[in-house]
């Protein structure tokens, strides 16, 4: 005959009134539990089973804004000259066109009238060669004259090209270029829209040619660092899409693409995975971002998360044997979402009926049991 050992556990038993009452519940080993026909009437109790279903699984992963090697470019003086104005100071951002630097020096100058006098001189030897060849068609001039002339010509034409680049490369345009015009200072304007990172020059320092004056990032480029545990890997791949957002910016999200998984694991033990927004925001470099990847719909077998319960680290559901017996069992979850959770050692509770509400009660009341035995 079974020796059955009687303790008291708390049931809420009214909507009205939150009120406690004592119940006698009875156990036949550690984790069986019996209630009576009167306990279970003030117990609410609800059961469930195995079903398959697919589950959309999302993974919660940190990083920060993070931007390619190839976007870090250095601005530099294409010849030597003093800093006049510095207009942009480190994490300003800038458009493309807009001026950067200011430089002055007397070599500039130099150019100019260098180009402005092989510009008349260039005219000069043209008509001088066109009217040679006009004589030399009607012979009245040699061919010796004729040649000479061409190579005046062409000599002054190589001489304009090459002036021409100079100006260019000095931030002035050749073809619009006048003596009013002449200037000994040039600007250096943004190549593209981008934020300054580093300043690498002071007002009324002298720059030698190709000296980087600013280091700046293309924002085009930037991509998200993601950091990754092994226990991560199996549910990110090339090509997924993720969604982000900065800690500043918690209300909304964004888009990205991973492009690139790692191969070696870090000294805090994560790998890193590279992902590419798909707009282009305001991102901030080094800014932390907040990301969720959502794996793949995978059919599994499953029970609602309400049926599983959590006792010392360990995640137990209860088998209805008969109305009024209950077990509880240990059970392995795998993957969550909003309502279902994975079973990963479902074969043992297969067609066995499952307590779904009121699991709680039956855990409390089992293990209070326990802990006065």
């Amino acid at each position: 005959m079974r020796n059955y050992l009687f303790i008291f556990i708390v049931f809420f038993l009214s909507c009205k009134q939150k009120e406690e009452k004592e119940m006698q519940v009875e156990t036949s080993s550690k984790d069986t539990i019996i209630l009576t026909e009167d306990q279970l009437q003030h117990l609410t109790l609800s059961t469930t089973s195995l079903s398959l279903q697919k589950i959309d699984v999302s993974q919660s992963l940190s990083g920060k804004v993070v931007a390619n090697a190839a976007d870090y470019v250095s601005i530099s003086a294409p010849a030597g000259g003093f800093v006049k104005k510095i207009n942009f100071l480190p994490g300003q951002r800038f458009q493309k066109g807009q001026i950067l630097v200011i430089l002055e020096d007397v070599s500039y100058i130099q150019i100019q009238e260098d180009f402005l006098k092989n510009k008349v001189q260039l005219k000069t030897n043209q008509l001088t060669y066109d009217r040679q060849k006009e004589l030399y068609a009607q012979k009245s001039t040699s061919e010796k004259v004729l040649q000479a002339a061409e190579s005046e010509y062409q000599s002054s034409l190589v001489l304009h090209r090459s002036l021409s680049e100079k100006m260019r490369f000095i931030g002035l345009n050749p073809e619009t270029f006048t003596s009013e015009k002449i200037t000994r200072t040039v600007e250096i304007r943004a190549p593209f829209t981008g934020i300054i990172n580093k300043v690498l020059s002071n007002t009324g320092k002298f720059l030698s040619p190709s000296e980087p004056i600013f280091e700046v990032i293309n924002p085009q480029g930037f991509l998200l660092e993601i950091k990754a545990f092994e226990r991560d890997l199996p549910y990110v791949k090339v090509g997924q899409t993720i969604e982000y957002h900065t800690l500043t910016q918690k209300a909304s999200s964004d888009k990205a693409r991973i492009i690139s998984i790692g191969s070696m694991v870090n000294e805090d033990g994560t790998i890193p995975i590279f992902a590419q927004p798909f707009q282009k925001t305001d991102l901030a470099l080094g800014a932390f971002v907040q990301t969720l990847v959502h794996t793949e719909n995978r059919e599994v077998e499953v029970l609602p998360t309400t049926a599983i319960q959590n006792f010392e680290n360990k995640w137990y559901v209860f088998i209805e044997h008969q109305k009024g017996t209950y077990e509880m069992v240990e059970v392995e979850i795998g993957q969550q979402d909003a309502t279902y959770t994975e079973i990963k050692n479902a074969s043992r509770l297969q067609s066995y009926t499952i307590v779904n509400k009121g699991a709680y009660q039956l855990l409390m009341g089992l293990k209070n049991t326990a802990d006065q035995e």
